[in-house]
């Protein structure tokens, strides 16, 4: 299905609208929620920013369910907890509910926005569904998560122990590296990766020190498009420093024998609720459970600019613009060493690579990478900074909503304080105290 875009009446001017009387409706326009296929097609034509006023155009036709439907994607984006509280009780969702992706959809997004809890019914109805009504990456996914919820029983997702913790990071290590423990176990080295959707633990460090995980198995990608197997876990507690997380939702991860650390922490999710300072002058990780974004800004006592972060699938983006012609949303990501474009959207920027450059990089899975270019990456409403751009094979993702243009690295963090608010609505960042890339 695809989304039906309404057409205005008339162009003012071009065929003489205000002459005409105008047009009151008999009936109510015919409603229905909006279905996943068609929400995608609205957010690659328009973006997320077109949903709130969808939805408003979509009340005012007495269109309850699309409003409804258009409003759940909007906070979900959003990552507005509050607005996803209260719809998640609205008797309405009945009608997301009677598409078998639709509430597939549904629980994963509220699964993400609100916890586990929020999203066990409609994952394990979408686990349930009736044969052929789901792909089966879809129907994996629901059930994967499914099962952690169960496991979880009720329990959620809370911070507890000390109210802040500061671990510094491996040194001449080009990504942020601190050391973590697991269910009271020794600590061990974890990649802070704002790139990563939640906690990814390596199973060889799960079978070396006993680490319980569930048999449900799916596929999802990496940073190249390539197919991963993950399996699902339920972390009891996890600790930085004296900073504990509780109940915790992860998956499980062959990973490559030169990535020789324990997991994966993305810290928009591990430690929700909490301010996270990523410091890349001092080379340190905070987070802090009494303070918010202004006490960070009063703290830093120099220009910060700010912008929105934009959620898909557990992982954040920043819109950012790349040499003032290529503007789209960029997988803000700690975990890279660099800042790359997809081949796809190199294309629009009408940049080509020469094909005999190809390199192999990692991921988890290795893909062709080709020599940087200089480009000047903007990131919000934020200057553009000169900073090497790295094209990178990377193969579509039909179920994205959002244009995924690249991921801002670390070449362009380099010598910034940043922090993520404690609502994960909203990135903050110095200017580069020296050059972006050395």
């Amino acid at each position: 299905m695809s989304i039906r875009r309404l057409l205005p009446l008339c162009l003012p001017l071009a065929i003489g609208c205000a002459e005409r009387p105008p047009v009151r409706p008999t009936a109510r326009a015919e409603d229905a929620a909006l279905s996943v296929p068609g929400l995608r097609a609205l957010v690659r034509a328009r973006g997320p920013e077109a949903l709130a006023a969808e939805a408003e155009l979509a009340v005012g036709r007495g269109q309850k369910a699309r409003a409804l439907s258009l409003r759940v994607a909007s906070a979900a984006f959003r990552h507005d907890v509050p607005g996803m509280v209260s719809l998640a009780g609205d008797p309405a969702l009945a009608a997301l509910r009677a598409d078998a992706e639709s509430r597939a959809w549904l629980g994963d997004v509220l699964a993400t926005s609100l916890g586990l809890a929020a999203g066990r019914a409609d994952l394990a109805a979408a686990c349930g569904a009736a044969p052929g009504a789901l792909s089966d990456e879809t129907r994996a996914e629901a059930c994967s998560r499914a099962a952690v919820a169960k496991a979880a029983e009720g329990t959620a997702t809370r911070l507890g122990g000390a109210r802040s913790a500061t671990a510094p990071w491996f040194p001449k290590v080009p990504i942020p590296i601190v050391m973590m423990s697991l269910e009271g176990r020794p600590a061990e080295p974890f990649v802070v990766d704002t790139g990563a959707a939640g906690l990814a633990l390596s199973k060889a460090y799960c079978d070396r020190v006993g680490i319980p995980y569930l048999s449900e198995a799916r596929t999802t990608t990496d940073a190249s498009g390539q197919g991963v197997r993950i399996q699902p876990v339920l972390v009891r507690r996890m600790s930085l420093g004296d900073l504990q997380v509780n109940d915790l939702e992860g998956v499980v991860i062959e990973f490559p024998p030169q990535l020789k650390v324990a997991g994966i922490v993305a810290p928009h999710q591990v430690f929700r609720g909490a301010l996270v300072e990523i410091d890349v002058r001092a080379n340190r990780l905070v987070v802090d459970r009494d303070r918010d974004l202004a006490a960070w800004k009063a703290e830093v006592a120099e220009p910060v600019q700010s912008t929105e972060l934009v959620w898909e699938g557990g992982n954040v983006y920043v819109r950012a613009n790349l040499d003032g012609k290529l503007s789209g949303f960029w997988n803000f990501d700690t975990g890279a060493a660099g800042s790359v474009i997809a081949l796809s959207a190199l294309e629009r920027l009408g940049r080509t690579v020469e094909r005999s450059a190809a390199e192999e990089s990692l991921s988890i899975h290795r893909h062709a990478s080709f020599p940087p270019f200089d480009g000047a990456l903007a990131v919000g409403e934020g200057p553009a900074v000169g900073t090497p751009i790295v094209p990178i094979e990377r193969r579509p993702d039909a179920q994205a909503m959002l244009d995924r243009v690249g991921n801002v690295g670390q070449s362009w963090m380099r010598g910034r304080r940043m922090a993520l608010s404690p609502d994960g609505r909203t990135l903050a960042f110095t200017g580069a105290t020296g050059p972006a890339e050395k």
